[in-house]
């Protein structure tokens, strides 16, 4: 019985880690896509008129960081272990 519990352990632990996985990705692919639009917007924009302050990399940092965060939080968690 305690073989058929372990695996039933195992299989959720497993679907965890994949759902945490997913959400990770998810952010980081809206992290890019995001970012890129806003440094696409920040070079067509100011390029004519010379070089502005890159205020984009506001975002990349800050974000970044959360994104850091959840990576971290990822592969730390210890429910997933």
């Amino acid at each position: 019985m305690s073989d058929a519990f372990e695996r039933a352990v195992s299989k959720q632990t497993r679907r965890r880690r994949s759902r945490a996985a997913a959400g990770f990705r998810i952010h980081a692919f809206w992290y890019v896509v995001v970012n890129l639009l806003l440094v696409a917007i920040w070079f067509f924009s100011s390029q004519p008129w010379g070089a502005d302050e890159p205020w984009f990399a506001w975002s990349l940092f800050g974000w970044g960081i959360g994104l850091a965060a959840h990576w971290w939080t990822v592969r730390n968690r210890s429910d997933l272990t």
